[in-house]
């Protein structure tokens, strides 16, 4: 009997139907990233998925749990007692067929992640737990840990404007129902490989997404009452599990399959299985990736249809990199090892490490008695410090000319993309400055600042038009850059300019001497280790600006007419690089 419910909630509500998928497989599909920010929606939903999989609660797992939380560990107080090891369970094997709620996940470590994929991946069928990862994440730099979320078959996005309690009693009967049925659903291999094509064609390459995709299409199946999962099960899940994982848009032309052979006199009108299969699997593919192109999130479309910069440029990191500090930063772990400049011991996991061996370094049994009443006996492994992770602040310097007829549209494009990256500094607490050169020589018109009303402020304030001094533009960005870095924080210097100098550093004219002064400054910008960015705004992009960009070891992105959010994504991209790992380039 098939119930509809299903199709009915893939139409008008994708992240319904995900939390009904879930809570029909929750061991198979893994968990679900939820992303959105702290509010009614979020916990609607999580309010409806508690009551689709009837649970009584979930297991909330802070940001700051510490490793022996999570997977358990020795029992300090009971090993000194019994004088012998003695563990205790972690969260992790607590939460046995239950469901974890990891809160900010997104600011999750890529080692706590790896923590919980691992036990992801050991625990046996009987015995795995379902994550929910919420991501209250701003841009795209902040996202769960890649090998936590390719381990989640859905990744919730859109949730509704207006919250509702809609799990219903008829609802919770068709899940339990759901259950009972799912292990009897079969997958053909028609669909397994229209499921692999559409994988292929969207540019995912983990294998985990295909699997996952196959094990919500038997769960829509079995929610819908079918022991057989058909076209309409694989479009759901291509949808619902393939679409979020996308890298690139799909090509839209079909396969060309080879055309069958006219059947011989002798076969007469007897159809030959595998050129049916074939046909059905090709078909079958195209609406799958149909599907998936409807389903693409906007802000990847965007991103795949505007992509402006050279490949090798895109996820160059993040844009926080995490560092670790002896005494400055949150907390993030514990680290094996003796302290060093200032790290601090911590002394229970130290406790915890030198426990078990206790009786072997007091001597044999008739001295262990004795040696109970004196010290406690450490060694150098036995001691464990504390580590911390801290944010490095980044500041963007722009280097914009300001010369010649066209200035009034450069600052327009530096202006729009100067308040772009302010409002995302306000909330990483990053700078920008602001540089113009023109005429005899190179102003600091904004130093580094955060203030968006200030920086409107020296933009609109700045005229145009004169000469190129570009050697100017460069030593100044230097300086700013320089001077930054000696803050301890990180700065990556951005050139709008054509690259056409006439004046040079002293003030004189000539292309000539110009150029060369060009070049010099660019080099010595490039010695000192500082990440650079060429944005080439002529009209016709030449070789001058290549040949800047190729000096300074800078990214080039010519942009002739570059907007003001592209040159906002490209300084977002390269700035997650650090400087060191810029001077390689």
């Amino acid at each position: 009997m098939t119930t509809g419910l299903a199709q009915a909630n893939l139409e008008h509500e994708p992240s319904r139907l995900a939390a009904l998928l879930l809570a029909v497989a929750p061991c198979q599909l893994g968990g679900v990233t939820v992303r959105a920010p702290a509010g009614s929606a979020r916990d609607a939903w999580l309010r409806n998925y508690q009551a689709l999989a009837q649970q009584d609660e979930l297991i909330r797992i802070p940001l700051s749990v510490t490793d022996e939380a999570l997977e358990g560990g020795l029992d300090l107080a009971a090993t000194l007692a019994a004088g012998r090891p003695k563990n205790r369970a972690g969260l992790l094997k607590a939460a046995s067929g239950r469901t974890i709620l990891l809160s900010m996940a997104e600011r999750w470590t890529r080692e706590a992640a790896a923590r919980i994929s691992s036990s992801m991946d050991r625990t046996s069928r009987s015995s795995a737990f379902t994550v929910i990862a919420l991501d209250e994440g701003f841009g795209e730099d902040e996202r769960v840990p890649d090998s936590l979320a390719e381990r989640l078959a859905f990744h919730v996005i859109d949730l509704p404007d207006e919250p509702t309690d809609w799990p219903t009693q008829s609802t919770r009967a068709q899940i339990l129902s759901a259950r009972e049925r799912l292990q009897s659903v079969a997958v053909s291999g028609s669909i397994m490989e229209a499921l692999v094509s559409a994988g292929m064609r969207l540019g995912i390459n983990s294998c985990r997404a295909t699997v996952l995709a196959v094990h919500a299409a038997r769960a829509h199946a079995s929610l819908e009452g079918r022991v057989e999962a058909n076209e309409s099960d694989a479009i759901a899940a291509a949808a619902l599990v393939l679409a979020p994982r996308a890298t690139r848009l799909p090509d839209m032309t079909p396969d060309q399959a080879p055309e069958p052979e006219a059947p011989s006199d002798d076969e007469g009108d007897e159809l030959h299985d595998d050129e049916i299969d074939l046909a059905d699997g090709i078909s079958m593919a195209e609406r799958i990736i149909e599907a998936c192109a409807a389903n693409l999130p906007k802000s990847l479309l965007n991103s795949l249809k505007s992509e402006s910069l050279p490949r090798g440029a895109t996820e160059l990191g993040r844009k926080h990199t995490a560092s670790v500090a002896s005494q400055r930063g949150r907390r993030i772990g514990i680290e094996k090892g003796p302290p060093r400049r200032g790290e601090r011991i911590n002394l229970p996991a130290s406790l915890l490490a030198a426990a078990p061996w206790q009786n072997v370094r007091h001597g044999t049994i008739e001295r262990i008695n004795a040696a109970r009443s004196r010290r406690f006996k450490f060694r150098i492994d036995d001691l464990r410090v504390h580590r911390h992770k801290s944010s490095t602040k980044s500041t963007t310097v722009f280097s914009v000319d300001a010369s010649g007829s066209a200035a009034m549209h450069r600052l327009a494009e530096a202006k729009g993309a100067v308040e772009q990256l302010l409002a995302e500094s306000y909330v990483r607490r990053d700078k920008v400055a602001l540089i113009a050169f023109k005429a005899r020589g190179a102003e600091l018109i904004l130093p580094p600042t955060r203030s968006l009303a200030r920086a409107r402020k020296a933009l609109a304030e700045l005229p145009g038009g004169g000469a190129t001094p570009l050697a100017c533009g460069i030593r100044e960005a230097h300086e700013v850059a320089r001077s930054v870095r000696r803050s301890g924080q990180r700065s990556v210097v951005v050139l709008l300019t054509d690259g056409r100098a006439n004046v040079d550093a002293d003030g004189r004219g000539g292309r000539k001497g110009a150029t060369e002064h060009s070049l010099d400054a660019a080099r010595r910008l490039r010695a000192d280790g500082i990440a650079s960015i060429v944005i080439d705004i002529s009209p016709n992009p030449g070789q001058e600006s290549r040949t800047l960009a190729d000096t300074l070891g800078a990214l080039y992105v010519p942009l002739p007419y570059g907007s003001a959010s592209a040159i906002s994504q490209a300084v977002r991209q390269f700035s997650r690089m650090g400087d060191d790992k810029m001077h390689r380039r």
